[in-house]
């Protein structure tokens, strides 16, 4: 509520306690702790007085219980910006409560309760929204910013109702809906205990490796691991209790993810042809290559070098290559095609008219077509 005081008296202290007691802003509001037994009393002992706004904040407290009539009444007699600000703050966090929910209809027969202003947004207690409060939001969200609908209707993060209403937005949005808040799902999943799996699964159903946030997929491979391996304080089965399309799906945008990072655009272009028959992409910081794992192949590339690639016939061999050098490897893709060359290691080339070569030779070499060069 208040910035940091580095110096505080005792008796300011006294002071400052004493007013964050009184005076807090109405997200602070639910989680106030007051004692409406006085009011409570006062209300049944002097039936028609007037209240002062202390002791209508502290009805508004009591709606967790089962409240008496006098209090609904009360409640429902003396509307205010004020209390109705605060409403929409505890209703926020004990949203589900029928006692609060009758309250508010009653307001919203008895007033246009969408006139109230409370200061950051407008309220939305219209009687639609109270009997659906998660989704009748959905259309009103379609196609749009959630950010700027939030910040609109002055919805406290981390209320349960924030929580419960993304939920149910990133589970049922549009992939555009979804494209368009992807910010706004990275927060959601950071702050997140657990990610609701019915969130996880709409996410990753919804879109192909190349139209994943790259932001998101990063977060949750920080959280969670990829499929196959043990992420220490993560959910050791957590993808295993997934489809088998999942787990492909976040490994070869990984794949994906780490080739756009470190090769040049027109290699990138060519392997990502190849996707499916890549077992594994392997960026090594210390030297610098980048190593992509195919089945019976690899192809070694030098990220500072982006002439060439270098393809090795024993992908076992690749995991002790230190570094590449281009120079001494005499047989080439061209060579391959042309003069029907084969050697244990070769170079690659993706420009001009050695990038059909390229592509020939792994088309081949992946059964993907047949080799007339035997003819």
């Amino acid at each position: 509520m208040a910035e940091k005081i580095l110096y505080k008296p005792a008796y300011l202290a006294e002071v400052l306690e004493e007013v964050t007691e009184k005076f807090y802003f109405k997200a602070e509001f639910p989680k106030k702790k007051r004692n409406p037994d006085d009011t409570l009393n006062y209300i049944q002992k002097f039936e028609g007085r007037p209240l002062t706004g202390y002791q209508l904040e502290d009805l508004i407290l009591a709606l967790g219980d089962k409240p008496s009539d006098a209090v609904v009444k009360a409640l429902s007699a003396r509307v205010t910006n004020r209390i109705m600000g605060l409403l929409w703050a505890y209703f926020q966090y004990d949203y589900k409560n029928v006692y609060v929910l009758l309250l508010l209809t009653d307001i919203s027969r008895k007033y246009n309760a969408n006139l109230f202003d409370i200061s950051n947004g407008h309220l939305i207690f219209t009687e639609d929204f109270l009997t659906h409060p998660i989704e009748s939001v959905l259309d009103m969200t379609k196609n749009a910013d959630i950010r700027e609908f939030i910040k609109e209707y002055g919805i406290i993060e981390n209320s349960p109702y924030w929580r419960d209403l993304l939920t149910y937005l990133f589970m049922n949005s549009t992939p555009d809906t979804i494209r368009e808040n992807f910010g706004l799902l990275y927060h959601f999943i950071n702050v997140s205990e657990k990610l609701p799996d019915e969130v996880f699964v709409h996410y990753m159903e919804s879109f192909d490796a190349l139209e994943y946030s790259t932001e998101v997929n990063l977060l949750l491979i920080q959280k969670l691991g990829l499929p196959g391996s043990f992420k220490e304080g993560g959910e050791k089965d957590f993808w295993e209790q997934h489809s088998p399309e999942i787990r492909r799906k976040i490994l070869n945008w990984h794949k994906l993810h780490n080739m756009n990072l470190h090769l040049e655009q027109k290699k990138f272009a060519l392997y990502t042809n190849y996707l499916e028959d890549i077992q594994e992409v392997v960026f090594e910081r210390r030297n610098k290559l980048l190593k992509i794992m195919f089945k019976l192949f690899a192809i070694v590339d030098n990220c500072d070098d982006s002439s060439v690639s270098v393809y090795f016939a024993n992908p076992n061999e690749v995991k002790d290559v230190e570094s590449i050098d281009p120079e001494v490897i005499h047989v080439s893709s061209k060579d391959f095609m042309v003069s029907k060359t084969d050697d244990l290691i070769m170079t690659l080339s993706v420009f001009g008219i050695n990038r059909m070569y390229t592509k020939e030779m792994l088309d081949i070499l992946l059964g993907k077509a047949t080799d007339y060069r035997k003819d």
